[in-house]
């Protein structure tokens, strides 16, 4: 089972959320900001702005508890992903490197 630093885990999926497409920007951000939920047909294409908020939130302070849930977004096939604060890694089940996708 991989285990990877706060940083690391924040850095992945930044990385992740830079490459995704609209439909899965918007599950991301509506994960992130439930009170001010963007619709998919609201972005027009146009994703920086949004991406740039995740980006931001990501790399300014998320608990460690606020990143597991958001690698469970943007990694769905990813399974056991915990934080484990004696360690202060987090730890998951790299499913699709296992079933070779």
């Amino acid at each position: 089972m991989p285990t990877i630093s706060l940083d690391e885990a924040a850095g992945k999926i930044t990385h992740a959320v830079e490459c995704m497409t609209v439909d899965d920007v918007v599950e991301v951000y509506n994960e992130l900001f439930p009170e001010e939920p963007a619709a998919e047909d609201a972005v027009n294409g146009n994703l920086a702005p949004l991406v740039a908020l995740i980006v931001d939130h990501i790399q300014h302070g998320v608990e460690p508890e606020e990143l597991v849930d958001l690698w469970n977004v943007v990694f769905p096939k990813d399974r056991q992903v915990y934080y484990d604060e004696e360690s202060g890694l987090v730890h998951y089940e790299d499913v699709a490197s296992d079933v070779g996708y």
